[in-house]
């Protein structure tokens, strides 16, 4: 037997091929100082919800879900009680995402009928951005397992209530049997019925045929029609993401420090992967929330990130509480 092995001794820069070996084989053990592989249920979500935009429920395995978020199929267990639960999740988490979107529009908005339009114009933005995942929300969540059918139920009875909570003061009752609820679900049912056409056509045209539908019962034919023929307002911002605590430390790092690059947006929103957080500027990018020039002379190449306007907008409107007055409005 060979003499023992200092606990302080350094492994070698590159770790030797039988080593490699040795850790691969199932069931080996993993030497001290070499943490097991790790995965968080974050990740997976973020797997999970990527591959649903890119190609639908059907898409959703253990396999395929931990190969895109690089985590081992045994941590999937860890977080799941198998796809359907995961696809709940998911379900959960877009739903939040869209739902937090949808109360800044609103918010931001000096009345009641240009906040619920402009809350609407978000929600069909965001189905508008990934015809699977839409799909998923809004036809095959009704086809779906009891506790996703009952999920999908109570988040149609949650944004009826919302519509008629915001109502009091601001709009008569509706009449006839036309209730919140009845609204709602029939914006739904359009919605169900565009989305099962073969292609999908963009919903962002239905804006003011459904909020005719929505205002005919509160303010009559007059006002109704008003809505058909109503352009959409300019510069509306339409985000649709999860507004995650990493993703408002990004848009805070950006207010923060405008022009700043990846690498610096990155160290003050606590990112500390370097793709993870360029995957977060390009989307936030995407839905209009930053934008970004090239670096001047004397600086760095790379991007100078600055919030847009309707970035701005988000990020105020989610840091003025509830009831406070924003000084914009």
């Amino acid at each position: 037997m060979g003499p023992a092995v200092s606990t302080t001794t350094r492994m070698p820069a590159k770790t030797p091929s039988s080593y490699r070996r040795r850790r691969s084989r199932p069931g080996a053990k993993i030497r001290h100082g070499h943490a097991p592989p790790s995965g968080t249920r974050e990740q997976l979500l973020d797997a999970a919800e990527a591959l649903l935009r890119e190609r639908g429920p059907e898409a959703l395995s253990v396999r395929s879900v931990c190969a895109r978020a690089g985590v081992p199929r045994e941590r999937f267990a860890e977080f799941f009680a198998g796809p359907t639960d995961c696809m709940l999740a998911v379900f959960e988490q877009v739903l939040e995402g869209i739902r937090a979107a949808m109360r800044a529009a609103y918010r931001g908005e000096p009345c009641w009928l240009d906040g619920v339009r402009s809350a609407l114009d978000v929600l069909l933005a965001a189905l508008d951005q990934s015809t699977p995942l839409a799909r998923f929300l809004i036809i095959d969540s009704a086809l779906a397992e009891p506790p996703l059918r009952a999920r999908r139920e109570h988040a149609i009875a949650a944004l009826a209530e919302a519509l008629e909570r915001e109502r009091l003061g601001h709009a008569p009752p509706p009449q006839g049997e036309s209730g919140a609820r009845a609204l709602v679900s029939a914006v739904v049912s359009v919605l169900h019925a565009r989305l099962g056409e073969e292609p999908a056509p963009s919903l962002a045209e239905l804006s003011g045929p459904l909020m005719g539908m929505i205002v005919l019962p509160y303010f009559g034919v007059g006002a109704a029609r008003q809505e058909l023929i109503r352009p959409a307002a300019p510069g509306r911002p339409t985000p649709a993401l999860r507004l995650t605590p990493r993703t408002l430390a990004t848009l805070r790092a950006i207010a923060a420090h405008p022009g700043a690059g990846n690498a610096r947006i990155a160290s003050a929103a606590g990112i500390a992967d370097s793709g993870q957080a360029s995957r977060l500027l390009a989307r936030l990018r995407g839905l209009g929330l930053i934008d970004s020039e090239k670096a001047g002379r004397g600086r760095p190449v790379g991007k100078a990130w600055r919030l847009t306007d309707s970035g701005l907008v988000l990020l105020e409107r989610h840091e003025t509480p509830p009831g406070t007055a924003h000084p914009s409005r």
